[in-house]
């Protein structure tokens, strides 16, 4: 063992456990020629291109995923210019009755592509149950159901590409709850809603593409961003689950979300500001970036 521990049981390795092989060093095994592939020891392969390859290929993996063959190829490029600088600043309140809530008062419906599709689902499932195992036939339901699987997946992912883009090009700072989706879902009520919402998806998207970008995504404390009020701090005591609307003495009324977003984003903002005083009292030179606008 690598790191010294001490070897255990070997499990059951099933014949489809694998379905991928890496290439270290990419024209080792895999290599372009034209709009081909070649692999060694299968030659040149015809293949479908997602898009012109950038850069300097590094790595390649060749992926078997629900009957279908794909080359990942790993390239390194030169660094994008950062995006031009909003002055805007926003909050997310990710949910279940809606993907997640804005500091505006914006809604972004939950797609619910996992719901939706599970008539479907059951069907195929009934249909692979009723194959005998080890059959061509079986072989082929278990594909399509594999490949139903697999649509669903891209469906959220395409969903979840498109919504981080437009969140990081409008604005330069965009603070989140740092939710617990693993303890999360140990709820049986909620656990198929929030997976099917791809919470730990979308914010991964979200970083990655706002680090690319030069933008900033700030993970606040989740604790009382509900049940505080956004504008004089007061604490709803009472505020259950079921109670999708807020009211304050000193006038508030807000959609429940709507007011956690904003909670959000004012507890961001007061991270950023002592960040910034941090920096500043380092180092003298250090230059003040410019706070987003609320």
């Amino acid at each position: 063992m690598k790191a010294g521990e001490k070897a255990g049981y070997p499990r059951y390795k099933i014949a489809d456990r694998f379905h991928s092989i890496e290439f270290q060093q990419f024209g080792t095994g895999v290599s372009i020629e034209g709009r081909r592939v070649r692999i060694s020891g299968v030659g040149r392969v015809r293949a479908r291109w997602h898009r012109l390859m950038e850069g300097t290929a590094k790595t390649a993996e060749i992926i078997h995923k629900a009957g279908q063959w794909f080359v990942v190829i790993i390239c390194e490029v030169q660094d994008k210019p950062e995006l031009l600088k909003t002055g805007q600043a926003i909050g997310l309140d990710l949910g279940i009755a809606s993907l997640l809530t804005t500091s505006d008062g914006d809604k972004v419906d939950h797609p619910k592509f996992y719901r939706k599709s599970q008539r479907k689902l059951r069907i195929l499932n009934r249909a692979l149950v009723r194959k005998k195992k080890g059959g061509k036939n079986h072989c082929k339901a278990k594909r399509r159901l594999q490949r139903h699987h697999n649509h669903v997946q891209n469906q959220r992912l395409d969903y979840a590409h498109k919504l981080s883009f437009t969140l990081v090009k409008h604005y330069d700072l965009i603070a989140l709850e740092q939710l617990k989706v693993k303890n999360m879902v140990r709820n049986k009520y909620l656990s198929k809603s929030i997976l099917d919402a791809g919470w730990s998806t979308f914010t991964t998207l979200l970083t990655n593409k706002a680090v690319d970008a030069g933008r900033q995504v700030m993970f606040v404390n989740p604790a009382y961003t509900s049940k505080t009020c956004s504008s004089c701090g007061a604490l709803f005591e009472d505020l259950t689950l079921a109670d999708r609307w807020v009211e304050c003495r000193c006038g508030l009324s807000l959609d429940r979300d709507h007011n956690a977003a904003r909670n959000i984003l004012n507890q961001a903002l007061r991270l950023w500001d002592a960040e910034v005083r941090q920096n500043v009292a380092g180092s003298k030179d250090a230059s003040v970036p410019q706070k987003p606008c609320l």
